[in-house]
């Protein structure tokens, strides 16, 4: 994520591929990415039109949506 201007961000990714995974492995990890990163685009295209609105509220995580951001969390912390 790089700020452009105080309304507008730019998100800039590389993707690398382990030289033993087979094509089917690679695409399959790379759809989920992207189903990810366009979902966090679209999370953050609705926080900023908040943000400029004046009605951005912090909330909780989406019990079903969004189960991953506390797995990962405990996931690093045990580690």
């Amino acid at each position: 994520m790089i700020p452009v201007s105080a309304t507008k961000s730019k998100i800039e990714n590389e993707v690398y591929r382990h030289r033993d995974a087979t094509d089917k492995e690679f695409d399959d990890i790379n759809a989920f990415y992207r189903q990810v990163l366009d979902e966090d685009k679209e999370l953050c295209v609705g926080a900023q039109g908040n943000l400029g609105t004046g009605v951005f509220v912090n909330g909780e995580l989406h019990p079903d949506k969004e189960k991953v951001c506390s797995i990962v969390s405990n996931e690093e912390i045990s580690l």
